[in-house]
């Protein structure tokens, strides 16, 4: 397996809100995770970060954890609490009110690969060259098209 991570502010915004890395627990599985700070918010790269920190500290303390049942149930609880630490953290300061962060992640054990993604932004295997959605993303847009509502349509209603 081949992993990387690399980020890009892209043409429109002045700064990057992207955050990530590729990060081992005690047994040698490696966690990748994504974290892409909500753009137009505030502190998006603040989220970001203290997602992909809170996160992987937490994968890189795990010493005990073989079974995919036991690693799907610590993913859940463990991006739950770094969400509530997230919120908890933005109650605190003004300036960090309405932060946020959309998080892709997964844990690579034995032969098993666990996804999880919070958000609009996807998981996608590379195989053969060839890309592979595995995760639906969490947006507006997105359950309109699982609908099968007709965009064009929609929009003509809205803006009329």
């Amino acid at each position: 397996m081949h992993a990387e991570f690399r980020t890009d502010r892209g043409r429109i915004r002045n700064h990057n809100e992207d955050n990530g890395g590729i990060f081992e627990n005690q047994l040698g599985n490696p966690l990748v995770i994504v974290a892409d700070g909500m753009g137009g918010h505030r502190a998006g790269d603040v989220a970001s970060e203290m997602a992909v920190r809170l996160l992987s500290e937490m994968w890189q303390n795990v010493a005990d954890m073989k079974s995919a049942v036991e690693i799907d149930l610590w993913f859940r609880e463990a991006i739950q609490d770094v969400n509530q630490k997230i919120v908890a953290y933005a109650k605190e300061d003004p300036t960090l009110q309405g932060m946020g962060t959309t998080l892709v992640a997964a844990i690579f054990s034995n032969s098993q690969i666990i996804v999880a993604n919070v958000g609009d932004s996807r998981g996608y295997l590379m195989k053969n060259g060839m890309l592979e959605q595995l995760t639906e993303d969490h947006s507006l847009v997105n359950e309109l098209l699982r609908k099968g509502e007709n965009f064009k349509k929609r929009c003509r209603k809205s803006s009329a």
